[in-house]
């Protein structure tokens, strides 16, 4: 079989030739960027996060160039951001095309990026261009003490990955399925990924996974765990599973061929376009033993599916995380509680007493930055844990049917769009006619 064709590009595409050396760790990448200015004014230089410069000795820039070949000049970086000026301002709705030629050393160190004895991880592992804002520039921040600082744009991605020094065959999570690859060294393997309208694309590879399968419409649901923690890589299937369907018929239709869960070997979740990483401390925590309820009665449920909701709140709505990181973590904390109401509603008062009550967070602001937190548990408790009792008194100020009907209305009618708070609050203003500044002083400071 051949490769899917590849549709005339709408928007900015990303195009990938990724070698990786599983024995010294070392990713060779060329990286096209065709990228659509669809900001609406000219502009006079292009930005690339870089994520991956943060650690000295991991990002190695070998060429930059333009499309012709002749080398971009004058660029600079600085912690994340590449700076690319233009020597002719780029019009509104023009391509641009930038050749990248890099290398990742990847650091021997459990996390997003990197490799430990079991895997290696390759998460904002590519420089991207952030989102760009009329009246405030590029949407590309520093890191924050908490949260994400990061932002994306809907892009296409073409991804072609080589894997070479293995000793031992390696299995490949993605945001996308694979699709045959050209043909490739005896000794190497090599995949296809092509993965369209999304935000962002990862991997994760390993010796050690197994992988559980199940289908959800036309959807094809993975589970990455290892040998040790086979019961909880089931559950991890099973809620990513379930809560995919749930969301899909609140929120409007999951967009691609597959949805993947992956262990990973550090702490918390984090979502991808099409895949997220759930730390093996959910596994391990798990229940072996499946009495009544238990198996969902943990974090490895919680977390998972707080993970898949954000597969609307950040892929299919993309926002500001770091100014606004209550338009996806809010929506995700708060679409947990709707998978435990559909699915298993004798355990809707256990959810709110073990993931929310039991921390008490009483302090406003939902709506604060990641900047204005000055640790995890103020940020959790604020931007997740406040922001969970706030949707539940704004549902019963407006009353399921209303309630419900805005949720999908403002999911739908900015799929695959970028949303700010005022988006929000504008939907739920055409479903109801009550008076919401009380409230909205309680968790927004009137904001």
């Amino acid at each position: 079989p051949s490769p899917t064709p590849l549709p005339q590009p709408t928007r900015t595409t990303y195009n990938f030739q990724a070698v990786l050396n599983d024995e010294t760790k070392r990713l060779a990448v060329l990286q096209t960027l065709h990228y659509l200015n669809q900001t609406g004014q000219d502009l006079d230089q292009l930005l690339l996060v870089v994520e991956a410069n943060w650690t000295p000795g991991v990002f190695e820039l070998n060429a930059l160039t333009w499309e012709d070949g002749s080398p971009v000049t004058d660029w600079t970086l600085e912690n994340n951001l590449l700076r690319v000026p233009l020597g002719d301002s780029l019009s509104p709705d023009t391509w641009l095309t930038v050749v990248v030629d890099y290398n990742l050393i990847l650091p021997a160190r459990s996390g997003v990026l990197g490799y430990d004895f079991r895997q290696i991880n390759l998460g904002n592992w590519y420089p991207f261009v952030p989102p760009y804002k009329s009246g405030v520039g590029w949407l590309a921040y520093q890191r924050g003490w908490v949260g994400e600082h990061y932002s994306y744009e809907l892009a296409d991605f073409n991804v072609e990955l080589t894997l070479t020094g293995a000793t031992r065959p390696l299995l490949v999570a993605a945001s996308a399925p694979s699709e045959p690859g050209p043909p490739s060294p005896s000794e190497a393997q090599t995949y296809h990924f092509y993965l369209s309208q999304a935000r962002s694309f990862a991997l994760s590879i390993s010796p050690e996974y197994h992988v559980f399968r199940k289908t959800v419409g036309d959807v094809e649901v993975l589970s990455y765990a290892y040998p040790e923690t086979l019961a909880a890589g089931e559950q991890a299937l099973n809620a990513t599973a379930d809560a995919l369907a749930l969301y899909s018929d609140l929120f409007g239709p999951y967009p691609h061929k597959t949805m993947t869960v992956v262990q990973v070997n550090f702490p918390d979740g984090l979502e991808f376009d099409g895949l997220y990483f759930l730390s093996e401390q959910y596994y391990w925590g798990y229940a072996t033993t499946i009495s009544g309820d238990i198996r969902v009665q943990n974090y490895l449920t919680i977390i998972a599916v707080h993970e898949t909701a954000h597969q609307w709140w950040y892929g299919l709505l993309g926002n500001d995380q770091a100014i606004e990181p209550w338009l996806d973590e809010t929506f995700a904390t708060y679409s947990e509680l709707l998978y435990y109401e559909h699915y298993f509603p004798e355990l809707v008062d256990w959810w709110w007493a073990f993931r929310v009550d039991f921390y008490a967070p009483r302090d406003c602001c939902v709506n604060f930055t990641i900047y204005q937190y000055g640790d995890p548990r103020a940020y959790i408790n604020g931007v997740y844990l406040r922001g969970a009792y706030w949707m539940r008194e704004l549902r019963e100020l407006m009353g399921n049917e209303a309630f419900f009907k805005a949720l999908k209305t403002y999911a739908t009618r900015h799929r695959d769009g970028f949303v700010t708070a005022q988006d929000f609050w504008n939907v739920v203003g055409e479903n109801t006619s009550e008076d919401l500044i009380p409230l909205r002083q309680r968790y927004f400071g009137g904001n």
